[in-house]
């Protein structure tokens, strides 16, 4: 019977480890869908910047200057309108990046204490485990 109890404990032990292997995996997984999350909100921003400079009425007249037309006012306000709309589009994504990346940020903390209280788990069953197949002194 003791056996038995050594490699079930053995096979405890071993189920313990990979469920902290999985946890592990799955707050790096998240992590890096934080950093996308932030990469994706640091280049929206700077779209969001050059637009608004891009929007203003002197930086339209020039471009549309470049442009040969003979209705230069609605290519301006095409200009207008087009960057208005991009902008409207970038300003709902990056509030939707927004609340999900702090969704992901709690996520991740939940992931992070799951980790660690696994660990001290697995920490005491293995010192649990060695103090049990330690040799015994007469």
């Amino acid at each position: 019977t003791g056996k038995i109890e050594s490699m079930d404990a053995k096979q405890k032990l071993l189920l313990d480890l990979e469920i902290l292997n999985r946890a592990e995996t799955r707050a790096e997984n998240l992590r890096k869908q934080l950093m996308d999350y932030t990469d994706k909100e640091s280049s929206i921003r700077s779209r969001l910047e050059q637009i608004e400079y891009d929007i203003r009425p002197e930086v339209i007249e020039r471009s549309a200057a470049t442009i040969g037309s003979l209705r230069p006012e609605e290519v301006r306000e095409n200009k207008r309108k087009s960057l208005e709309s991009e902008r409207s589009r970038l300003t709902e994504q990056l509030s939707q990046i927004q609340a999900s990346r702090g969704n992901m940020q709690s996520s991740l903390q939940n992931a992070d204490l799951l980790v660690d209280k696994l660990r001290i788990k697995l920490d005491k069953a293995i010192d649990e485990q060695l103090d049990d197949t330690s040799p015994k002194k007469p």
